[in-house]
């Protein structure tokens, strides 16, 4: 991001060690699993069930990779949901600090 020629360059990691150096451990592992640990075990077993298929061969224990793999499914889509949240709370000018009980910068002035 560039603002006034000062550059900002951030990536996924570096949002994830500036969640938990500031303390909010919480949500950095919640981050963490929703943008990279959910989405590589997506991969990895869609890659699982479906490589042994392209030669015709059945894979082992389908049944229950395919189960955990609609679980997996539901995590790796959770970033798109927070920032429909965000959306929202912006477009409504609600400050997510109000909502949790936390006084916001303009109602404590």
């Amino acid at each position: 991001m560039e603002v006034q020629g000062n550059r900002t360059l951030a990536s996924l990691y570096d949002t994830l060690h500036t969640l938990w150096n500031d303390g909010r451990a919480d949500v950095a592992i919640l981050v963490g699993v929703t943008t990279m640990v959910a989405p590589a075990l997506q991969i990895g077993l869609l890659l699982y069930l479906l490589f042994p298929l392209r030669f015709n061969r059945l894979t082992e224990g389908a049944i229950p990779v395919l189960r955990f793999l609609q679980t997996v499914k539901t995590w790796s889509m959770m970033e798109v949901f927070m920032i429909g949240i965000l959306v929202a709370f912006t477009s409504l000018n609600i400050s997510p600090m109000c909502m949790s009980g936390l006084p916001s910068g303009r109602s404590a002035l």
